[in-house]
C-alpha cells in the first residue's frame, strides 16, 4: 500500500459507496424521477453500480436495487426463480428515486406491466415466434382426439413434441376453444375411440 494511504474500515467503505452512488444520480424534486447518469446500463436501460473495493472488485448491482436497499434495508429473498424484484411505479428503468420503487414478486411485476399497457400482449399466432395458426392448432387437437401420436404430429407440424402436449392439455393456446369435453390428455388420446 502506498505511503499515507490507510485501509478503510467497513463503515467508511459503505459511506464512500453511498457518496459515490449519489454523485451518479440526477436528484430532482421528491416526486420526480431521479435518473442514473453513469454510463453502466443493462440492455433494458437499468443503471448498474460497479463496486471497485478490493473485497468486491467487479461486483455489480442494479442501481435501483441499491437505492431501494439504502432507503428500506435489505431486499427480502422472496420465492421462485426471480425472488423479490424491485419494480418502478414510474416505469422508468433509469429511475432510482426510492419513492418510485416497490418490492414485489415477478408475477406481480408482470401484472403491473400489463395493467399499465406495457409489455407483450401478443399470443397465439400473433406472438412473434409462433409456428402455428389457430386453424392448425384446431387440427392438432382434433387429430389428438382421434388418437394421433404426439411425436409424429410434432414432426409433421415442425414443432417440439412438448408443444403438441401443451396444445393437447390446453396449457398453451388457451384463448381457443377446446373440445366440448375439455382439454385432452395424451393418455386418453392414445386410447383412441
Amino acid at each position: 500500500m502506498g505511503a499515507g494511504r490507510k485501509l478503510m474500515n467497513a463503515e467508511d467503505l459503505r459511506a464512500q459507496r453511498i457518496r459515490n452512488f449519489w454523485k451518479r444520480v440526477d436528484v430532482r424534486g421528491e416526486s420526480d424521477c431521479w435518473e442514473w447518469k453513469a454510463g453502466g446500463l443493462t440492455r433494458g436501460g437499468y443503471g448498474m453500480v460497479v463496486f471497485s473495493a478490493l473485497s468486491d472488485r467487479g461486483r455489480t448491482q442494479l442501481a435501483h436495487r441499491f437505492s431501494y436497499e439504502l432507503a428500506y434495508g435489505p431486499i427480502p429473498k422472496g420465492e421462485g426463480h426471480h425472488g423479490t424484484v424491485i419494480a418502478h411505479r414510474c416505469d422508468n428503468p433509469r429511475c432510482v428515486n426510492p419513492l418510485h420503487l416497490f418490492a414485489c414478486t415477478q408475477a406481480e411485476n408482470l401484472r403491473d406491466c400489463l395493467d399499465k399497457g406495457r409489455g407483450n400482449k401478443a399470443f397465439g399466432e400473433n406472438a412473434g415466434k409462433a409456428k402455428l395458426t389457430a386453424d392448425r392448432v384446431a387440427m392438432i387437437r382434433a387429430r389428438i382426439k382421434d388418437g394421433s401420436n404426439a411425436i409424429l404430429l410434432a414432426l409433421e407440424f415442425n414443432v417440439n413434441p412438448q408443444t403438441i402436449r401443451d396444445i393437447a392439455e390446453a396449457t398453451t393456446w388457451q384463448h381457443l376453444p377446446c373440445m366440448a369435453d375439455g382439454p385432452l390428455s395424451l393418455v386418453e388420446a392414445k386410447k383412441g375411440p
